[in-house]
């Protein structure tokens, strides 16, 4: 550790002795919760981190190796995530002020004597509310990011600047004056209803919610519909079996109060949990009875406040699912699709490319619903694709009679053959709730025939289209994309047509599809229609917001005998670089592309461009049509595109 930091971290903690952490995050999901350290007034000498390990430390000394609350010891600290606030605009300026991340804040307040743990994390409390921090950074156990080490989580890994660090102390009654109570300017607790609840017990509450709870109360709030949010996380609480007094000091804590502030915060919060409670018990009243759906008021955007709202299209997986869009891995019988459904799950939850090739831009917990594979066949398949990307079960004892091994907790939620239909309203309240807990970043289901209602219609749109709507709902409620795995017409010819008009049932099916990978096996001529004569799939990329990828040959590697191995073999991998499969994916997805387009799309220099794309003609993957002279550029496209003219 850098010998400045060091000295720092040794001025905020003082001469107590207890025990410090220093808890650190190994990009990109890997969080460690380091032991205590014992601490006397100096550090001992610490080892050296993982390369980019994103580092932090605990303002707050403990007198037990836990970073607990109820261990906390008496502190002259205060301490704020400001978030965007600069420290300079607080109204006391700090003690201690860093650049965390580019345009992102921390600071600590020196006090002129010790206080209790509750009256630092209350004080702490106002500071953040008032100055505009963030709301969640104030409690005993929060930590901050280390000043002047590196921010992993962007590319270029910028080192956090400490502003300035002095020994200018407040004292506690000068902190009061300057950040009034929070109550003050409201109406009092008895006037409105409020019910006090103190402080250890709402957190207390905070600590026992489910992560995807944690998660909503604190969420970025750019861009959402506030009023709508607060009323879905209100009822959800309820639901969820927290009491309303509770559930009213949760929410004014949360990002989505919208009334924070104002004078009558109180009695709009309580109008709000009032609202809740009524409408979950009606609901629950009449369940299992023909129920009138309560409807929500649209939202109506005027032009300008639509399109100035900030909006991007953003991949989970490169080329392969956009970020939180719906749709299916189609195909016919027996073209791997459940094994690619499960290279998408395992590489979503690890990081680790997509098929080997394609990167995921955001990792996070996935839930798999499947309802097909027998546990046995579904545990080899986990296993061989997890192989393949190193998430490898840890040895734990080898003995001649004994072999142990642990499995890392990788976020990977799997329900089973558990029965679950989507005509089953109990299933679907378990698996929303599930959603709710967990807060995945992906949903899959497979297969979808096997989940549709019984009853349903799959070739009538209007029945078709209530199922998936319903299933869209997760998205628009949670945020998580959703992928499900769907099967083709049987003895339909594929020849001239898209692959997914070829998905079984209802033209609606490809309506409602925003990412899609149709998958067509490659059967060599005279081979019966089975799985061990198969040599190669073709994978085609469809995307409602994106262009679509060009078609793939994939060749899959499966041994569950000698070798045990799982890989995915593309048919141009042996032959081209990596910068020349960048061009190919470009033109592709462009249709056709002048050598200026390609500098400026794909990024590469121009003395490279003629030489790559040559590679690529003469691999009969590209044409070309040479230019000459001005207003005649070189023009690349795909074979499958219509020469330009």
């Amino acid at each position: 550790m850098d010998e400045r930091v060091q000295r720092l971290l040794t001025a905020v903690w003082g001469n107590r002795s207890g025990f410090v952490f220093l808890p650190y995050k190994e990009q990109p999901n890997n969080w460690h919760e380091t032991l205590g350290i014992p601490y006397t007034g100096a550090l001992p000498s610490l080892p050296e981190l993982p390369g980019k390990s994103d580092q932090y430390f605990c303002p707050v000394v403990f007198s037990q190796p836990k970073r607990k609350k109820e261990y906390a010891l008496s502190t002259n600290l205060l301490w704020a995530d400001l978030d965007p606030v600069h420290p300079d605009t607080c109204r006391i300026k700090p003690s201690v002020a860093w650049e965390s991340s580019p345009g992102r804040y921390q600071a600590l307040w020196f006090l002129t004597e010790e206080i209790e743990p509750d009256e630092a994390a209350a004080l702490s409390k106002r500071i953040a509310y008032t100055d505009g921090g963030d709301k969640g950074g104030w409690d005993l156990t929060q930590v901050l990011r280390i000043p002047g080490t590196r921010n992993y989580k962007y590319a270029a890994a910028p080192e956090g600047k400490l502003l300035w660090a002095k020994s200018q102390a407040y004292a506690p009654e000068e902190i009061k004056g300057a950040y009034p109570h929070l109550d003050n300017g409201h109406a009092t607790a008895e006037e409105l209803g409020w019910t006090y609840v103190p402080d250890t017990t709402v957190q207390m509450a905070l600590a026992s919610l489910p992560a995807g709870y944690k998660k909503r109360l604190v969420q970025n709030t750019a861009g959402a519909d506030r009023s709508l949010e607060l009323q879905k996380l209100t009822r959800d609480l309820v639901r969820f079996g927290v009491s309303p007094e509770i559930v009213l000091h949760l929410i004014q804590r949360s990002t989505w109060n919208k009334f924070a502030g104002r004078k009558d915060e109180h009695q709009q919060l309580l109008k709000q949990v009032s609202s809740a409670v009524e409408a979950v018990a009606r609901q629950k009243e009449t369940k299992g009875t023909a129920q009138i759906e309560e409807v929500t008021a649209m939202r109506v955007h005027e032009w300008g406040a639509f399109m100035q709202q900030p909006t991007h299209l953003r991949w989970l997986v490169d080329d392969s699912w956009v970020d939180g869009s719906v749709g299916f891995i189609s195909g016919r019988s027996k073209s791997y699709k459940t094994w690619i459904a499960l290279d998408l799950a395992l590489s979503v939850v690890s990081g680790q490319p997509f098929l080997g090739r394609y990167g995921v831009q955001r990792t996070g917990p996935v839930l798999l619903i499947q309802e097909e594979d027998p546990a046995p066949v579904l545990q080899e398949r986990l296993r061989l694709v997890a192989k393949s990307k190193g998430m490898l079960p840890i040895l734990k004892a080898a003995r001649s009679d004994l072999i142990e091994i642990e499995y890392p907790e990788w976020p990977l939620h799997i329900i089973n053959l558990q029965g679950f239909n989507l005509g089953s309203t109990e299933k679907v309240a378990q698996v929303r709730k599930l959603i709710a807990e967990i807060n995945p970043i992906l949903v899959i289901l497979d297969p979808l025939i096997v989940l549709l209602p019984q009853g349903v219609d799959e070739y009538k749109g209007v029945e078709v289209s209530a199922v998936l709507q319903s299933i869209k709902m997760w998205r628009e409620e949670f945020g998580c994309a959703v992928c499900i795995v769907h099967h083709w017409n049987k003895g339909k010819s594929e020849s001239g047509e898209r692959f997914a008009e070829h998905m079984y049932g209802s033209f609606a099916f490809h309506a409602w599809l925003e990412s899609a990978l149709h998958v067509l096996p490659v059967i060599p001529d005279g081979d019966d229609d089975d799985e061990k004569q198969i040599t190669s799939v073709i994978v085609e990329r469809e995307f409602k917001a994106a262009p679509s990828g060009r078609g793939l040959r994939l060749k899959f590697h499966i041994d569950t005998v000698k070798d045990y191995t799982y890989g995915v073999e593309f048919e141009d991998s042996k032959t081209l670089t990596k910068k020349e499969q960048m061009l190919l994916d470009f033109i592709s997805q462009t249709g056709k592309a002048t050598t200026p387009e390609i500098v400026a799309g794909a990024g590469v220099a121009r003395s490279e461009v003629s030489t790559l794309c040559g590679r690529l003609v003469r691999a009969k993957l590209v044409n070309v049509r040479v230019g000459g002279g001005r207003g005649r550029p070189t023009i690349y496209w795909m074979p499958d595109q219509t020469p330009p003219e």
